[in-house]
């Protein structure tokens, strides 16, 4: 729920890049679980962990966020 560069990474040209440092960051903090729910629509960025094909493919199967949390989350 912050807004560091570990969090948001973007590129030279302002495009969003997922940083590998980013969900390791994402692995420590209290806050992922609510952090997914609240970016579990969301095409763009790491959300509780997760990238934009994770959520998707979690939404295809009919997951909610804390179902995703609770079996693929670390």
């Amino acid at each position: 729920l912050g807004s560091t560069h570990l969090l948001f990474p973007v590129d030279g040209n302002g495009e969003d890049v997922l940083d590998s440092a980013a969900p390791a960051f994402c692995k420590t903090c209290p806050e992922r679980l609510p952090c997914l729910e609240r970016g579990w629509l969301e095409p763009v960025g790491l959300w509780g962990g997760t990238n934009p094909e994770q959520r998707m493919q979690s939404r295809i199967r009919k997951q909610t966020p804390e179902e995703l949390w609770n079996t693929t989350l670390p």
